[in-house]
């Protein structure tokens, strides 16, 4: 279970939501540059869409870091910056998503923020990999996911729309499966000899199959 901090950054915490958040997100989430490549770029949020919100995500009682969404706060003004999280996609396989103001865009926060949700839920939870999206024409975006450490996969139609599609394995999943081969290897005499780089490659062909 997890408290009402889910984890920190150098720069940010990021907890649960509080019903007193709702004018700090708003301020976030009303501004339309921050929707110019989601669905809602012609629909920015308005106050009763924010507090709906921040209502759902209390409600939730989020109890692990393989899905919950969070509140972003700045340690040195302990104000709301934005929101983040992991959204279910696939089986053990989440979708990695993030907004923040744009007071603090290009300055390190995304990405500090990318590699610490990653970490956390590498570190805590069973998640085999986390997916990543942006619209083609998002080269922000893209270069966060790229600096978090995910590889860019193709594109893929996500919610009606086309969008490039990142991923990162969980690195504990992959030394489970390599030590899941050899296991298996000294068990059955018909399993043929496979170096280390050729169960690599099976994993990378693996890979592969998701940008399809």
């Amino acid at each position: 279970m997890i408290n009402s901090i889910y984890f920190e950054t150098e720069r940010m915490i990021v907890r649960a939501w509080q019903p007193e958040d709702i004018t700090g997100l708003y301020k976030v989430m009303s501004d339309v540059r921050v929707h110019t490549y989601t669905k809602d770029k012609n629909n920015p949020w308005d106050r009763e869409r924010t507090e709906k919100y921040i209502r759902f995500m209390i409600e939730k009682d989020f109890k692990t870091l393989d899905n919950y969404h969070g509140a972003v706060i700045e340690k040195t003004t302990n104000q709301v910056i934005g929101l983040c999280g992991l959204n279910p996609y696939k089986e053990k396989e989440p979708e990695i998503e993030w907004k923040l103001g744009v007071p603090f865009w290009g300055k390190g926060y995304a990405t500090e923020l990318g590699k610490q949700m990653i970490k956390e839920a590498f570190a805590g939870t069973n998640v085999k990999g986390i997916y990543g999206m942006a619209q083609p024409g998002n080269a922000a975006s893209k270069r966060v996911l790229e600096k978090i450490g995910m590889e860019y996969i193709g594109n893929q139609v996500f919610r009606d729309c086309e969008d490039a599609f990142y991923y990162i394995s969980n690195p504990c999943c992959l030394a489970e499966a390599k030590n899941a081969f050899y296991a298996l290897r000294e068990q059955a005499a018909d399993v043929p000899e496979m170096s280390l780089d050729e169960i690599n490659a099976e994993i990378a062909a693996v890979r592969a199959e998701r940008k399809r």
